[in-house]
């Protein structure tokens, strides 16, 4: 594995988010996604223009699909189809999964095969209602593991041998044997455990070298492990909550990082930088993008679609 070489983290887009989160990188379109989870917002950058896009739900994550202007996004316990089209945004409905009342869908990705993943959490931060859900379709949803009260990030190694996954009030990431082709998880086991000092382990990726980078939470900093679960670098971020990041760029090797407002205790002021996106480039690749498959896109809404002329610029 090369050594890591890194260019020092700037502000890229200067969207002060309450709580930005989900980055995804397009590597079809060259655009750079992710939501505002608290502002009921989404956000398309591309050709450094920033686009934003107001909905009249909260959305925790926002997959891309292969179809432009086309995202599957998570919303309380629904899973909804968002459409771009004419600066109409067009909302449905394509499945309601049964959560405890207190809960909301947290982060989300797709595997190589499409399936859709995503993690659950207490919104009050409470209870240990957490869930991990894997999609194999739409109507055939599991439970594959349960017991905390943040379930959060989640990524594949490269070789799709194994997924990660945050539990971030336990302050672990576990590692599974990961079967491609019934997307059974195994062998469950711890991969980091993290101090105190370094906060809360959030939003996770993974490089083409089988790198993790996480992003810590109350650490201020993401930090690079190596496969067995070392530190390879920290990379200390001008803000306190970074929340989640993804690799892109043209070259696939640019990390964009989102993160949360940050409020000064004494003043109650936001703290400078705090809920920006930030970019750093490296000399190491990241994966492209799993889409999600097209199978839960043809469902029939089990809602009536939502016509908003909601661009704004």
């Amino acid at each position: 594995m090369k050594s890591l070489i890194y260019s020092k983290p700037k502000i890229l887009i200067d969207c002060k988010a309450k709580l930005g989160e989900g980055p995804f990188w397009n590597h079809n379109t060259l655009e750079l996604s992710f939501v505002d989870i608290m502002s009921k917002k989404f956000f398309i950058w591309k050709k450094n223009i920033l686009k934003t896009y107001n909905i009249p739900c909260q959305i925790s994550c926002l997959l891309p699909t292969k179809k432009n202007n086309t995202w599957i996004a998570a919303s309380k316990n629904k899973i909804i189809k968002i459409f771009l089209k004419n600066k109409k945004i067009k909302i449905l409905t394509i499945k309601i999964v049964r959560e405890p009342k207190q809960n909301r869908f947290n982060d989300g990705k797709c595997d190589t095969l499409g399936r859709l993943w995503l993690s659950s959490m207490d919104n009050n931060e409470k209870l240990n209602t957490g869930q991990l859900w894997f999609f194999k379709s739409l109507s055939k949803i599991k439970v594959v593991d349960k017991n905390f009260k943040i379930g959060n990030g989640m990524d594949w190694s490269p070789d799709n041998k194994y997924l990660y996954f945050v539990a971030s009030d336990k302050r672990i990431i576990y590692s599974y044997k990961f079967d491609i082709v019934s997307g059974k998880l195994s062998k469950k086991k711890v991969f980091i455990k993290v101090p105190k000092k370094r906060g809360y382990p959030d939003g996770i990726c993974t490089d083409i070298d089988g790198g993790v980078w996480v992003a810590y939470w109350n650490g201020g900093c993401v930090i690079r492990h190596f496969p067995n679960g070392k530190i390879d670098k920290i990379i200390n971020l001008p803000v306190k909550k970074p929340t989640s990041l993804c690799f892109g760029g043209e070259k696939l090797n640019m990390l964009f990082i989102t993160s949360a407002k940050t409020f000064n205790k004494q003043n109650y002021r936001a703290e400078t930088k705090s809920g920006s996106i930030f970019v750093i480039k490296t000399n190491i690749s990241g994966k492209k993008i799993n889409f999600y498959k097209s199978e839960g896109l043809m469902h029939r809404a089990t809602e009536r679609p939502i016509f908003k002329d909601l661009l704004k610029n």
